[in-house]
């Protein structure tokens, strides 16, 4: 009987946690910008794929603005 109520009140305790770090990670996330520029000198990491990196950066752009642009504000 001793052990149900210790193994109760630790996962009682374990859920509270996980509930408040859960909370303070929504509440930091807010405030970050999901949209990051690439670096300044991503031309010297192409290694000749230049018009490749610029196709997926656009498209990453795109997908941004419309993910962006559907949320409330």
């Amino acid at each position: 009987m001793k052990d149900v109520v210790i193994l109760s009140a630790v996962a009682l305790i374990a859920f509270g946690v996980i509930q408040v770090s859960s909370h303070f990670i929504a509440v930091e996330a807010k405030d970050r910008n999901p949209t990051l520029r690439p670096p300044e000198n991503i031309e010297h990491f192409t290694f000749g794929y230049r018009d490749s990196i610029a196709d997926g950066l656009w498209i990453r752009t795109i997908q941004d603005f419309e993910f962006c642009g559907s949320q409330p504000q």
